[in-house]
């Protein structure tokens, strides 16, 4: 799974709902100039909800849940 990009979208979301576009660039360019900072946050995150059980998907089921979020997101943006 894609997480940087789902990090960008659901960030594109907060930004578009505050009409805050612009820093939509500025958070793209820092996931990519600086990859350890991405890490970093995504390790805490994952230190956090590491006793959290989450359930095995079937490469069909993690498809179908991806575009249900996607489509969620995509409902939000308007």
């Amino acid at each position: 799974m894609n997480y940087k990009k789902i990090a960008e979208e659901l960030f594109e979301i907060i930004l578009l709902s505050t009409g805050i576009t612009e820093d939509i660039q500025m958070f793209n360019y820092l996931c990519d100039r600086y990859p350890e900072l991405m890490e970093s946050y995504v390790s805490k995150i994952e230190e956090k909800t590491k006793d959290i059980k989450i359930p095995e998907f079937t490469p069909e089921e993690e498809k179908r849940q991806y575009e249900k979020l996607m489509k969620r997101i995509e409902e939000l943006k308007k």
